[in-house]
């Protein structure tokens, strides 16, 4: 667990080479683009390749240091493959590394124009490396620690990662329910298992690859914002808005709003009483840094290619850069097992982008486009009232729902969903058959089909393979509506929770132009299916949709403020307006980092750290099965790799398991052994662990277990390793 020295430069190297792989090609494939974007695009490219190339040889070689060097082969002869095409075609081979002269002397002019996104981008680099640190397994008097919001999910996937590098099963089963296969999205973890295989310590596994992550999402999205708005000020202010997101919930603290009764300090000493999740207040629009990014692993890791996925679409279909399809379709077919979520949205934003392409092919104006042309505020007023409209349509089927909620109204909500699905798809078709008929089809085989064609065979295999097999039942695809909403109206709701920011979405769907709003409908879309649509067993995970269709509301809305800002005079007014607007969109935001900052809690006692300890310098088996508590912080199950036999329904509920015959059948486990020695042979358990854990959840017969079993090894607190005798 805790690695040796040439385990930790082994692991470095091997993720960097991947890194360095990557911007190559991307450098060979993106030469007209600015270096940034090139090493931005080459360092998704060699994450992405480090998830998937391994998990193709270990397919056939089992996950091991065998398929990690075949692997890295297949990457070496890809870009010695590459070069040589790329040499026959251009005559000569000219990469960026040939010009590193030339990048520095231009790094001081770079700077100075790009001052304050540099300044902010090292600073919440640096903020979220702090917090890693403090987050991932920090040593402690008592034990490991960990903050507030990993306290929960990093216990799962610290399991994924030591139980995919060290049974070496491919495709892998959870170690938590031992034989079922892992259909969750696993690669955002394997990639650290790759690191982990080669011997570094499980934090540096752990840390590494998230904190290259960060740095690929925050570049793509500023790279995203820039390609759509073409403004530094713009984009700087849609990054600032995005990563340091939330509402009003501050207001909670300094008593404006509520029963007055919170206070400031509150904030940095309870459990998730923060301005940006605060559920008895019903405060659920989390900030993405401390309670997306950070925690939750799939999520980060999706983003970081969505964001780059996103810039090269943008550039494919609005800059007629066709080429960028045939990228932009590989990493797209991949992001299926990095984060489901992530693969949703961007279908969602490719068929609203396919769907304007066509009209635009098809020569199909709109309603208010057609009037435009008499006068102008046509267009804006007929926004204006379907704006208005659809909030009072919303309201009134919230309002309905809380007035009568014995009532079941999901077979509402999914015909709602499905139907505004099908809609959409129907106008889509329409479209297509009109082009076939006028034979006009071609260049949109060439872009979006050219597209489509990689994607769908790629991300069918995934589906097919993996998430169909788990996402099956009336716990997934459901209808729902207004998403995590307990108890407030539908426009309270969103209002107290994005905060100021929602206004200006508001004036931006009206007031932005041709191309923003089409741009805008790709969320508005994204935020439709997801206000109507259950995609898993928490309605609350809806968020992973909800925040990729903010982004494209969020954008224009920054166009929108800064346009204001730009108008107003005298300057030294529209300076205190902005920051005090600045202030109030972030405020929350900075208190939730913050309280991240100061967090510390127990996570894995050193009672528990001796038994793990014992068990990776042993012989145990990999895949040996040990009878524990399924609480959801086992340090057995989440530090050793081996398989538990039950692990938290916090976890397994989530994912669509029933586990409550598994649960009895561990109670009698430990409480009655002797009249259920069957069990111990049906889940094939050959060892248990005993300590506070176990014996503060079950009546254990330990005058069996001592009887029938040998003492491996002790830890504090007469915490027990048993090697059962049966």
């Amino acid at each position: 667990m805790y690695g040796t020295v040439i385990g930790n430069i082994t692991a470095v190297l091997y993720f960097f080479l991947y890194q360095c792989f990557g911007i190559i090609l991307a450098d060979l494939f993106f030469q007209k683009e600015k270096p940034l974007i090139r090493v931005l695009i080459g360092s998704v490219t060699g994450s992405f390749l480090l998830q998937w190339l391994p998990a193709l040889t270990s397919s056939v070689m089992h996950f091991n240091s065998g398929s990690h060097m075949a692997a890295l082969l297949l990457l070496t002869l890809l870009t010695a493959a590459s070069i040589v095409v790329y040499s026959k075609k251009k005559k000569k081979l000219d990469l960026m590394l040939f010009h590193w002269k030339d990048a520095v002397s231009a790094a001081g002019p770079f700077l100075r124009n790009n001052a304050v996104i540099t300044v902010l981008f090292v600073l919440l680099a640096v903020l979220f490396a702090v917090l890693l640190h403090s987050h991932v397994l920090l040593p402690g008097e008592s034990g490991l620690e960990t903050g507030q919001c990993t306290y929960g999910d990093m216990n799962m996937h610290l399991g994924f990662i030591t139980s995919i590098a060290g049974q070496g099963m491919f495709p892998p089963d959870y170690s938590i329910l031992p034989g079922q296969r892992l259909c969750y999205p696993f690669l955002c973890d394997s990639i650290s298992s790759s690191l982990y295989l080669w011997g570094c310590s499980l934090k540096l596994a752990y840390c590494l690859p998230m904190m290259i992550a960060f740095l690929q999402a925050m570049g793509g999205f500023y790279a995203f914002a820039f390609a759509w708005l073409k403004d530094r000020a713009k984009s700087v202010l849609a990054w600032i808005l995005f990563f340091f997101d939330g509402g009003f919930g501050f207001l909670y603290f300094i008593n404006v709003i509520g029963d007055k009764t919170h206070s400031i300090q509150e904030i940095f000493t309870e459990f998730y009483h923060t301005p940006t999740n605060f559920v008895d207040n019903n405060i659920r629009w989390t900030n993405v840094v401390a309670d997306m990014m950070l925690p939750q692993r799939a999520t980060l890791f999706g983003w970081a290619v969505l964001f780059t996925i996103l810039f090269l679409l943008y550039r494919a279909n609005f800059e007629k850069k066709t080429k960028y399809f045939y990228y932009g379709g590989i990493l797209a077919g991949g992001l299926v097992m990095i984060h489901t979520h992530s693969f949703l949205a961007l279908g969602i934003v490719c068929a609203v982008w396919l769907f304007y392409d066509l009209c635009d092919r098809c020569a199909v104006t709109s309603l208010s486009d057609r009037i435009a042309k008499g006068n102008p505020a046509v267009p804006k007023i007929l926004r204006m009232g379907v704006i208005f409209v659809a909030l009072l349509s919303l309201s009134m089927l919230r309002n309905y729902a809380l007035r009568y909620p014995q009532k079941d109204h999901t077979s509402l909500y999914l015909a709602i969903g499905l139907g505004g699905a099908a809609l959409g798809a129907i106008c889509i078709l329409v479209l297509l058959v009109r082009l076939i008929v006028r034979k006009q089809v071609l260049p949109v085989l060439k872009s979006w089909g050219v597209f489509l064609a990689i994607v769908l065979p790629l991300a069918c295999a995934q589906l097919f393979v993996w998430t169909f097999r788990q996402a099956t039942g009336d716990r997934f695809v459901r209808g729902q509506f207004n998403w995590a909403n307990l108890t407030d109206g539908y426009v309270t709701f969103y209002l107290k929770n994005i905060g100021l920011v929602m206004l200006f979405i508001l004036i931006a769907l009206v007031f932005s132009g041709k191309k923003q709003f089409r741009l805008a409908v790709s969320g508005l879309a994204i935020w439709y299916i997801a206000e109507f649509l259950g995609f898993q067993p928490n309605p609350y995970d809806n968020n992973k949709l909800l925040y990729i269709g903010f982004i494209f509301l969020l954008i224009p809305a920054a166009s929108v403020m800064i346009d204001l800002y730009r108008k107003i005079r005298p300057k030294i007014l529209a300076v205190a307006a902005a920051a005090l607007v600045l202030v109030i969109c972030t405020v929350s935001a900075v208190l939730t980092l913050g309280r991240e900052y100061v967090s510390n809690y127990q996570l894995y006692p050193n009672a528990y750290l001796k038994i793990v300890d014992y068990i990776n310098g042993s012989d145990i088996p990999a895949d040996a099965v040990i009878l524990t508590d399924n609480n959801h912080n086992n340090a057995v199950a989440s530090l050793t790799g081996r398989n538990i036999v039950v692990g938290a329904g916090t976890f397994l509920y989530y994912h669509g398991f029933d586990i409550t015959d598994r649960e009895q059948d561990l109670r009698l486990m430990f409480e009655a052994p002797e009249s259920h020695r069957d069990l111990f042979e049906k889940y094939h358990v050959a060892y248990v662990v005993i300590g506070a854990e176990e014996r503060g959840n079950y009546q254990i017969d330990e005058a069996w277990f001592a009887e029938n079993a040998s003492v491996l090894c002790e830890g504090d607190n007469n915490t027990l390793l048993l090697q059962l005798d049966l």
